[in-house]
């Protein structure tokens, strides 16, 4: 009985690496075959699959070349799918390509949707006055929310506003407290 399952398994095992032969042969490589399932997946909806090609489009990872209009394509569809933060990873597109104007908006949407990194992100857009008016007031109000709901890069540039008097009046002590918060969230992180 012992043999006949130490056969099965040496049989098994020897099938698997025959399909993993035949799956990563010469004329198939590796990255193609990543590209092509994930495609497959994407298209039928599968939202995680659309997030990961989008990733791949837009580093040239998994196999996909880079291609920033096929990543904000494939980041739509899995945000329309439901995917949250996929709508803010467009945005990082579009700002990584100095579209500010389109990745403002997307981020706002992301924002108001409650992504913490996109109220961050759209947070310093507004102190900043990149792909939308400066608006220091606004600028504090998105860094707030997302600095209260424990993002770190937020809490961090709050601590920044206060110290240096930017949107909001300096105060020393507050921007300690902020810095304090940041680097507790870091510390708990890790």
């Amino acid at each position: 009985m012992k043999n006949s399952k130490v056969f099965i398994l040496c049989f098994v095992t020897a099938v698997l690496l025959l399909e993993i032969k035949t799956c990563f042969a010469e004329d198939q490589p590796t990255n193609q075959i990543t590209e092509k399932s994930l495609l497959a997946l994407a298209e039928k909806g599968d939202v995680k699959s659309q997030k990961m090609l989008g990733m791949g489009y837009w580093d040239g990872e998994l196999g996909a070349t880079a291609n920033h209009k096929e990543a904000i394509k494939w980041f739509l569809k899995a945000a329309q799918n439901g995917d949250s933060e996929a709508k803010s990873l467009a945005a990082r597109v579009y700002l990584s390509d100095s579209d500010f104007e389109n990745g403002a908006k997307l981020l706002k949407e992301a924002a108001e949707a409650g992504d913490l990194t996109a109220q961050t992100d759209l947070g310093s857009l507004y102190l900043k006055g990149v792909g939308v008016t400066k608006d220091e007031a606004e600028g504090i109000k998105w860094t707030q929310k997302a600095a209260e709901k424990g993002d770190s890069t937020a809490q961090y540039n709050l601590g920044v506003s206060y110290r240096d008097g930017i949107g909001v009046e300096k105060d020393q002590k507050k921007a300690d407290e902020w810095f304090a918060k940041a680097k507790k969230t870091l510390e708990t992180t890790k």
